[in-house]
């Protein structure tokens, strides 16, 4: 039953209770100007009405009254669930709720509502349709419970893809005015309340997202519900000029969707559209996405979601990188009490890894010089010496060379012995264990791990500044940079450029310079010299491992079960890390891309002329055969005509000849006749 029928009905109970003899507070003594009744009513009307913030307080002051209530539990607990930053008092409340026997049916929704902040989707999904069984058709959540179940049934959560975020600065706002407290290192940026020649008639009933608006950019981005407002909020681009503004224009799909798309910020120097959108997909609430677009705002590709923990579980949006691609601003409810949520101004950092432990203890024979490998299927994800005969070395398992969920194998292997052991990467594996079986075998097991809080990974506080230290004989010059706990000593240069951060130090005479930088606790000691290359994690020494340049370092670090340095901690641009999960070139890529189809088109050019010559030739050749074969026939010709003149020439000779001789022989004939 409801809370206010469950009031109701103990409303005697209570009335004895309070009035009688046992010295307690009857109903009519009023609790700051109300009656215990009257409070019920009140907050009762107000849960209703879904006001759960104003009615928080009344259930807190009746659950003071009767804490062996678990419906007034239930109560207060869905009520604190409404502002993110109370979600331990609701998951104290709820729980309770239950412990004291409370069965009303719309304590299922906000259990659901409570797994799903937890990140516990399938478990929500499960309450979700559970609540909906139960409630039928008149339940007060139907319309919410079918709406999250769809939104946690389609949420893509990858938090191995999670990143680091330094936080540099938190500002409790109120809600509208969180982009009051943005301060982002951009030239020529404004954000303003979107002006009224923007807004449709729909847009002047609700409260209208800001806007950003940057100087000599011809096209500005805003969000606005159109004339009818029935197809929730879309992002529109319009041509500022200095007559005003023109006409806007939808931005086509897949920017826009079916569902809320708003706080949108272009940046045009990284050819970037960042907005908010509460599409199906997300994690819950509004996620920031962000997609790259051409001059026109026509998008080159599909949006891509922020990854965790820029995204959550709750509201987050009006995302704005600074100029230097890293540092960002942006709004969000994950923190929300008293009706406040807050801006905050984080870094971009490596995505988060996973240093997986391995354990043994009194091996002689296998441990000593073996190798350890790690695959996937037939792939080898790792492998390296296991140098010490007791130990713990940390298996270096980080994206995007496992995911969860993804099958394991490893395999532990000396000459012609070997063990193995097959288990699945979640966020439960902890590692593995080495034991001794008493026929003096080996077995290898996986230990257990506590389940992340994402919960509190989500809650992003400050980071501390640590001081800066520059001992005698130190030098920064050039444009060097030393910044939040780095140090420099004992003849330590730090020149052109080079950047020391993050707790790295430099010392007895080491040099950093030409643009390299040291980051995460690095060190360069005992004269070594880096050049152009950055150092993570760890350090390196002149003795070991020489002058460092040309590229990051991937080595591993002296004397230490660490494993390799991990190259992929390199922080990228907001920008850089969009297109990598879109699978888009960075610009230098396009750069080399265009190179090559240059290179491509120049062999292309040569071979067709290449090609055209040949032909050239060939029709040359062929011309002078056919000349050379013409002449002959032609000389041939003239050869067959001088043949037949000459024979006839020949025959009319000695036709000639033939005719005298007759005409001699008769003329003998004649003569001799005649003399005889």
């Amino acid at each position: 039953m409801s809370l206010f029928t469950h009031w109701a009905a103990a409303s005697v109970l209570f009335l004895f209770l309070f009035s009688g003899g046992l010295g307690m507070r009857g109903f009519a003594q009023p609790i700051e100007g109300l009656t215990v009744d009257g409070l019920a009513v009140e907050s009762e009307q107000l849960f209703k009405n879904e006001a759960y913030i104003e009615a928080l307080d009344g259930y807190a002051q009746l659950v003071s009254l009767f804490p062996e209530d678990g419906c007034l539990h239930g109560r207060l607990g869905a009520c604190a669930l409404s502002e993110p930053g109370r979600i331990e008092m609701a998951r104290k409340h709820l729980r309770l709720a239950r412990s004291l026997g409370c069965a009303e049916v719309g304590l299922g929704y906000f259990e659901g509502r409570l797994a799903h902040l937890d990140y516990n989707f399938e478990q929500a999904r499960d309450l979700y349709a559970a609540y909906l069984s139960a409630a039928g058709k008149r339940g007060q959540f139907i319309e919410l419970a079918r709406e999250a179940m769809k939104v946690t049934g389609a949420a893509v959560w990858s938090p191995d893809r999670s990143i680091e975020l330094r936080v540099m600065a938190k500002m409790a706002s109120n809600p509208g005015g969180a982009f009051r407290f943005f301060d982002p290192d951009v030239e020529g940026l404004r954000l303003i309340m979107t002006p009224e020649s923007l807004r449709s008639k729909a847009d002047r009933k609700h409260e209208v997202p800001p806007l950003a608006v940057v100087s000599g950019q011809s096209r500005v981005v805003y969000a606005s519900q159109g004339q009818r407002g029935d197809d929730g909020w879309d992002l529109y681009s319009v041509v500022q000029g200095a007559a005003g503004f023109g006409l806007p224009e939808r931005l086509a799909d897949p920017v826009n969707s079916d569902r809320n798309e708003r706080d949108a910020y272009w940046d045009a120097a990284s050819g970037m559209l960042y907005f908010s959108s509460d599409r199906f997909g997300g994690l819950g609430g509004l996620d920031i996405y962000a997609v790259e677009v051409d001059a026109a705002l026509h998008p080159l590709g599909k949006p891509v979601a922020l990854p965790f923990p820029v995204n959550t579980v709750n509201d987050d949006y009006f995302f704005i990188p600074e100029s230097n691609g890293v540092s960002a601003w942006f709004a969000s409810d994950r923190a929300a009490d008293d009706g406040l949520i807050h801006a905050y101004n984080v870094e971009i950092g490596a995505e988060k890894g996973h240093s997986l432990p391995i354990r043994w203890n009194g091996f002689t024979g296998l441990i000593q010089g073996a190798t350890l490998t790690i695959l996937s299927g037939d792939s080898v994800l790792f492998s390296t010496q296991m140098r010490q005969e007791n130990g713990e070395m940390l298996l270096p398992l980080r994206p995007p060379v496992t995911t969860i969920g993804t099958a394991l194998r490893f395999v532990i292997r000396n000459g012609d012995a070997h063990v193995e052991h097959q288990g699945r990467w979640d966020a439960t594996f902890g590692g593995l264990d080495l034991t001794r079986k008493p026929d003096g075998g080996v077995t290898m097991h996986s230990i257990g791990g506590e389940p992340l809080n994402w919960v509190e990974l989500a809650s992003l506080e400050v980071d501390g500044l640590e001081a800066k230290s520059v001992a005698d004989g130190a030098s920064l010059s050039n444009g060097a940079s030393l910044g939040d706990g780095g140090s420099l000593s004992d003849g330590a240069s730090l020149s052109d450029g080079a950047s020391l951060s993050d707790g790295a130090s430099l010392s007895d005479g080491a040099s950093l310079g030409d643009g390299a930088s040291l980051i995460d606790g690095a060190s360069l000691e005992d004269g070594a010299a880096g050049s152009i290359a950055k150092l993570l994690d760890g350090s390196l020494s002149a003795r070991d491992s020489g002058v460092l340049e040309e590229s990051l370092v991937n080595s591993v670090v002296p004397g230490s079960d660490q494993g390799p340095i991990d190259v992929n901690r390199a922080k990228p641009s907001w920008a850089g890390w969009v297109r990598a999960q879109a699978g888009l070139p960075s610009p230098s890529e396009v750069i080399a891309l265009a190179e090559l189809e240059r290179v491509a088109e120049i062999k292309r050019v040569a071979e067709v002329e290449r090609s055209a010559e040949l032909e050239r030739v060939a029709e040359v050749e062929r011309s002078a055969e056919l000349e050379r074969v013409a002449e002959a026939e032609r000389s041939a010709e003239l050869e067959r005509v001088a043949e037949v003149e000459r024979s006839a020439e020949l025959e009319r000779v000695a036709e000639v000849e033939r005719s005298a001789e007759l005409e001699r022989v008769a003329e003998v004939e004649r003569s001799a006749e005649l003399e005889r």
